[in-house]
Formats: structure tokens, sequence, C-alpha cells
């Protein structure tokens, strides 16, 4: 899973969740660490959307 998200990162050009914790924008990766733990509300429901989105797939496989 963590190895699939890098992937993704480097493909957006953008660092992942790890680099950028490292890096300058600390605040700003310790919102998406709580982003995707679903930690705030606007996590939840992101999580929440994408569940949706993917409910139809998810039958078949």
């Amino acid at each position: 899973m963590a190895n699939r998200q890098a992937d993704r990162a480097i493909q957006r050009k953008r660092p992942g969740r790890r680099a950028a914790t490292a890096g300058l924008e600390t605040e700003h990766a310790a919102m998406r660490c709580r982003y995707a733990n679903g930690a705030t509300a606007i996590g939840r429901m992101r999580h929440r959307q994408n569940a949706r989105r993917h409910d139809g797939r998810r039958t078949t496989r």
C-alpha cells in the first residue's frame, strides 16, 4: 500500500506523506496525515466519497 502511494506521488511530482513530513511544509503534511486517517470531518467525508465511487466496482472483483 505504502509503495503504491509513493508511486502515485512520484507520478504527480509531489512528495509523499513521509517525504513531505521530512521537508518544509511539515504542518501541511500533518494535516494531510490527519485527512488520510479520517481524524477530521473532511477526511471522513473524503473516505465516504471514495467508497461510494468504487462501490459498483467492488462487487465484481
